[in-house]
């Protein structure tokens, strides 16, 4: 059952002319491909459309501009467009000082009490607007590095040839260069930042604005500098393949006015008038998928779709004519799924929700980087002091463009040393060989277990040694303070999210289970010291947050490894199952309406959205669908699986130095000009496993990682009743420990300068062995989807973490007289960059997509968001999901498929089959 996507619907593509309503200055694709845009009401609908996507945000709007070039698309998003807000949004410290965070465009999501968190609720702001979170996200633009990705081709290669053409290195950074519009940065701002960058890396004619903020706070100059005294050394390329090094990041603002550039603004408002074959519906919650009752030899196939504007609307439903495609986001794509059959069989009986699909994958390996950080006093002015100034300085689009840009990204040894690093993969490895059945969540699906070894191999094996293990990053956006985050990039710890009622409006059930594998923050403390000056007393170590990066809940992997699209981004099942209508609604109380889908439909509602239509639409787990309510279609456990963030953490200092903070804060005429309005926090490095724990300790914790892979294989993956999901956890965690592990960056180091009178280092772990799940627990799409990424479930994302914040201290130390009294650690935190709940991993594994996208079981339903990866990556997520977009266009366009002619009915819960003969009977009673 698709989730609540109200959608606003454009015929078309995206435009060459600047942006539109929101940002003038974006919009690069073609003349000759565009497509005028419409943003429709209901009574404007066409009865059927080619593709019908599944959610308007990020990855949801890139498909639309690019498939409505030669098809009719009709996008259904949940939210409204945003309009109301548009300066909140455009404003890039508008992030830090105006956010939509907790309003009404917030989904607003929360976990269930992480044992390991003392039983906290931790919050899961996501857009819930056209445009999705890359309206309200911290704008940076951070690409995975080569060994990670290779990595996710290594997964999902096992049992399907198609993987190795679609998802290596080299096809997702042509794809996210295709999406990009790349400007220097200017003279003086470079120069006082010390910024160094390589444009050959970067996009040069596409829609996404590309660059740097207008002005610069001194104490980001000394950022790479500082990081080098503690052995993390400068990146001059970070946008190359390689992530392990201190740079200042490139975010997503338009240098023509300061303003954010995001997929709204990129690809939509920059559409010219032209005939119409996009529409944009908002206010569509989508319910549900309605499939054929006769599966094909592919699958089942979707040839409608559910639904409605709320949980009191009527239901819609729009007919499909080719393909349904879920882009509702970790949370949202595994929750539609459920809804609509297709979860995990446990799931689906428990909410009471009719089983189309057994497949267990959706949900599971809920994943997020882990975070958390170190405050101290500022002994310099920071850029939350400027904000509240509230001078015109502060006031000025220069000084609103201020984000906390500096970032590393620190490996194993960086945390731990080498020897401790050595024995701390040690441990991790031990742990794998000799508690095999410890490493998934409580699951009964064998593939579960699969998917959770796969992956803690990758982990522990591939990637220990080779990328980034936690992100730093600086922040200088609060008064007075500085803080340093640590979040943790490859936790080990996994959850899983769920639906647990037919109701699709009802929450869903996220348990991303953090800390629950024991595996920064004494990093952050060594950055702090080196740092220097700047910094003040220390004052907190701050609290773990995520990093809103969630992704793979309806994985791209095998569907033996819980998978639940291929590498073509279909749905597993729906190569059988022909989805010929979406139905969808404003919300609840409207009238559900249906489209026809000639082609295909895509999901695009990101890793909750995407995964919550295939459920509601009867592709899912089967529990997850049975105690839904839901009517399976196609069992497919891997939807809502693999859910994953990086988990952050930072550190506070009091700053010495005016921050961006305290320019904003003085309410100058500066504050208020469109430069200072485009300051992000763009100084930002990657660290290795060796930054992390030095040699030495970066070793022993792959042992320790790599061990608890052989010895406590059958506990890797969150609860699941499938084995795939075993299998996918396990092919996923065997590439994050022998791929990765010694190759890639496994944390983020960003500075912060936007709070008045501090800076903050916040650390963020790149690729977490903690993975989660969603679900959705009742038939209505409207209703909440269950997310529970599992935070901290592995023991690997505590070590890594605490170690992140110990690095961050040493770059405060580092940076020297502009940090003060280092005021807060704070409590854990996630960095909101949750992923992988419709994983894409073999069947098996307990993945719930094909290496083409496709939902296991389904023949025309793909999930083409962030819910998909295979696990999290050392990276920000706009960057690879904006390339995933990209990429699945291309793959769609090359295979279309067709909804049959046919006379066959849709699948019906037996309850709507009973009322339907009850109302039949009555009405044969009065006649007589």
């Amino acid at each position: 059952m698709l989730l609540v996507y109200t959608s606003l619907v454009y015929i078309g593509c995206a435009a060459g002319r600047p942006q539109g309503s929101h940002a003038p200055g974006d919009g690069h694709i073609p003349r000759e491909t565009l497509r005028t845009r419409e943003v429709i009401d209901e009574n404007n609908l066409e009865n059927a459309y080619d593709y019908v996507i599944a959610g308007g945000g990020l990855a949801g709007l890139v498909l639309a501009a690019r498939l409505s070039e030669s098809n009719t698309v009709l996008v259904l998003e949940a939210g409204l467009s945003g309009d109301d807000v548009a300066d909140r949004i455009n404003t890039p410290s508008g992030a830090y000082y105006s956010s939509i965070v907790g309003t009404d465009y917030d989904w607003k999501y929360v976990t269930v009490p992480q044992p390991n968190l003392n039983n906290r609720v931790i919050s899961w702001p996501r857009g819930k607007i056209l445009g999705g979170s890359s309206a309200m996200n911290a704008m940076y633009l951070v690409r995975p590095a080569e060994e990670e990705l290779n990595a996710w081709q290594q997964l999902i290669t096992s049992d399907d040839a198609d993987a190795a053409t679609n998802w290596g290195w080299a096809q997702m950074y042509a794809a996210m260069k295709k999406s990009e519009n790349f400007t220097e940065p200017r003279a003086d701002v470079a120069q006082v930042g010390n910024i160094q960058w390589d444009a050959s890396t970067h996009g040069s004619g596409g829609p996404m604005s590309v660059s740097y903020p207008g002005i610069m706070m001194a104490i980001v100059g000394n950022w790479t500098s500082s990081l080098n005294t503690i052995g993390v050394p400068p990146l001059p390329n970070p946008n190359g393949g390689k992530t392990f090094g201190g740079f200042v990041t490139p975010s997503s603002i338009n240098p023509t006015n300061w303003t954010r550039s995001y997929s709204r603004s990129a690809y939509i408002d920059s559409l010219p008038p032209r005939p119409s074959n996009l529409h944009i519906l908002p206010q569509a919650t989508v319910t549900r998928l309605l499939f054929l009752s006769d599966a094909s030899a592919d699958g089942w196939i979707a040839n409608q779709v559910e639904f409605a504007q709320d949980s009191s609307s009527t239901r819609r439903t729009v007919k499909v004519r080719r393909e349904v495609i879920l882009a509702g986001g970790p949370i949202g794509s595994p929750a539609i799924l459920m809804h609509s059959g297709f979860g995990p069989r446990d799931t689906l009986e428990n909410a009471g929700i009719q089983m189309i699909e057994e497949l267990p994958g959706v949900g599971q390996h809920l994943q997020d980087h882990l975070a958390a950080g170190v405050v101290w006093q500022s002994n310099i002015e920071t850029a939350g002091d400027i904000h509240a100034s509230h001078s015109d300085f502060a006031q000025s689009p220069e000084f609103l463009s201020f984000i906390n840009d500096a970032i590393a990204y620190v490996n194993m040894t960086n945390l731990m040393g080498a020897d401790g690093a050595s024995t701390f993969k040690q441990q991790v490895q031990s742990a794998r060989e000799n508690s095999s059945s410890t490493i998934p969540p409580p699951s009964s699906d064998s593939s579960i277990s699969e998917g959770y070894k796969a992956i803690y191999d990758v982990l522990t094996n591939t990637l220990f040694d080779q990328v980034s293990y936690a992100e730093l990053v600086m922040a200088l956006t609060s008064p007075g303070t500085v803080t340093i985050q640590v979040a943790l990039q490859h936790p080990f710890s996994q959850g899983r999210l769920y639906v647990n009622s037919t109701d699709p409006f009802g929450p869903v059930v996220i348990d991303p289970q953090y800390y629950s594998h024991f595996a920064g923050i004494k990093l952050i403390r060594q950055l702090g010291a080196a740092l220097g000056p700047a910094l003040g007393q220390e004052m907190s170590p701050g609290p773990n947050i995520t990093s809103d990066q969630d992704i793979e809940t309806c994985g791209m992997l095998p569907r033996a490894q819980g998978g639940a699209v291929d590498s073509k981004l279909r749905v597993y099942g729906a190569d059988g199952w022909i989805a010929n209508q979406v139905e969808f609604a404003q919300d609840s109380s409207s009238t559900r309406r249906t489209v026809k889908v000639r082609r295909e439909v895509i999901l695009a509602g990101g890793p909750m959205g995407s995964p919550a239509i295939l459920m509601h639409s009867g592709f899912g787990p089967r529990d997850v669908l049975e105690n839904a309510g839901i009517q399976m279609i196609e069992e497919l456990p891997g939807v809502g699986q693999h859910l994953q963030d990086h988990l952050t953490a930072g550190v506070v200092w009091q700053s010495n130095n005016e921050t961006a903070g305290d320019i904003h804060a003085s309410h100058s005429d500066f504050a208020q000009s469109p430069e200072f309005l485009s300051f992000i926090n763009d100084a930002i490095a990657y660290v290795n496993m060796t930054n992390l724990m030095g040699a030495d300790g970066a070793s022993t914790f792959k042992q320790q990682v790599q061990s608890a892979r052989e010895n406590s294989s059958s506990t890797i993956p969150p609860p699941s009743s499938d084995s795939s999901i075993s299998e996918g956890y396990k092919a996923i965690y065997d590439v994050l420990t022998n791929t990765l592990f010694d190759q890639v960056s496994y944390a983020e180091l960003v500075m912060a300068l936007t709070s008045p009178g501090t800076v903050t280092i916040q650390v963020a772990l790149q690729h977490p062995f903690s993975q989660g799940r969603l679900y959705v627990n009742s038939t209505d799409p409207f209703g909440p989807v269950v997310i529970d990424p599992q935070y901290y479930s592995h023991f690997a994302d505590i070590i890594t973490m605490r170690q992140g914040i110990k690095l961050i201290r040493q770059l405060g130390a580092a940076l020297g007289p502009a940090l003060g009294q280092e005021m807060s650690p704070g409590p854990n935190i996630t960095s909101d960059q949750d992923i992988e709940t419709c994983g894409m991993l073999p069947r098996a594994q307990g993945g719930a997509v094909d290496s083409k996208l496709r939902v296991y079981g389904a023949a025309n339903v793909r999930v083409a968001d962030s819910s998909v990866f295979p696990f999290i990556v050392a990276a920000h997520l706009a960057s690879p999901t904006y390339g995933l977009a990209e990429q699945a266009a291309v793959l769609i366009q090359q295979e279309p498929f067709t909804v049959p002619n046919s006379a066959r009915t849709n699948i019906r819960p037996l309850t709507e089959v009973v009322s339907l003969v009850v109302g039949l009977l009555t009405a044969v009673l009065v006649f007589t």
